[in-house]
């Protein structure tokens, strides 16, 4: 890539971080909420850590789950 291309994605790879970083912390603040409202947030904790390790060894072992339609 040249410079010139650079300085041409560069506004808009800055604007896609800001935005990834926006939904990330908007979701955190989410997330933080309803731990805090939840009766018991140390069994949801757990529950969210389990789900998103299954899908982290699922997505290393290659198992590919079946889509609607066929």
């Amino acid at each position: 890539m040249s410079a010139t291309d650079i300085a041409i994605l560069a506004p808009v790879i800055v604007v896609a971080l800001g935005a990834a970083a926006a939904l990330v912390i908007l979701w955190g603040k989410v997330a933080v909420q309803h731990l805090r409202e939840s009766r018991r947030p140390k069994l949801v904790l757990a529950l969210w850590l389990v789900g998103i390790a299954l899908l982290f060894v699922l997505s290393f072992l290659g198992v590919k789950l079946p889509r609607e339609g066929g």
